[in-house]
């Protein structure tokens, strides 16, 4: 465990704390099970492929509203891809780079509209590679950041 994954944990712990203290502890079991939902749903399993434009994924359309988002972070074994190496299209639309993303142009994942990441790490991950894949999403409102972490081995990137 590095000192800053340390930072992390323990600023986690204290946001957890927080909103317990705040709203009572069942809302803290409440964000575990739909923090477990969306691991378990939003990915669409098996989506993720790799090739010479790098890493792609996918999240599905979940039946619930994820939120605005201010700042999302794509890590790929432990390593930030800088912002304006990944990018997102929201339900078919055009790739937005994520170092465009504010909080007055957020991207919004909203119920039936799946998106679609592409990443290029500075290391290329090679097909067959059990990767992880870990995508932060910082909400404009409450809970101000989640996170999904998607293990899955890389795929061929399908030929046209």
């Amino acid at each position: 465990m590095t000192a800053r994954s340390f930072r992390l944990d323990l600023a986690l712990l204290r946001e957890g704390i927080e909103v317990g203290w705040e709203f009572g502890a069942h809302s803290l079991v409440e964000l575990a099970r739909v923090a477990e939902y969306i691991e378990r749903e939003v990915y669409t399993a098996g989506s993720l492929v790799g090739g010479p434009g790098g890493l792609k994924f996918r999240l599905g359309n979940p039946p619930l509203r994820l939120g605005a988002f201010h700042r999302l972070v794509v890590s790929v074994d432990g390593v930030i891809v800088p912002p304006r190496s990944a990018t997102v299209s929201v339900g078919g639309g055009a790739p937005r780079a994520l170092d465009s993303v504010s909080r007055s142009e957020p991207v919004e994942l909203l119920p039936g509209r799946g998106a679609a990441f592409t990443v290029r790490p500075e290391t290329p991950v090679p097909v067959g590679a059990l990767t992880t894949v870990r995508l932060e999403l910082h909400n404009v409102a409450i809970p101000p950041r989640v996170w999904l972490e998607i293990r899955d081995r890389v795929r061929p990137e399908p030929t046209p």
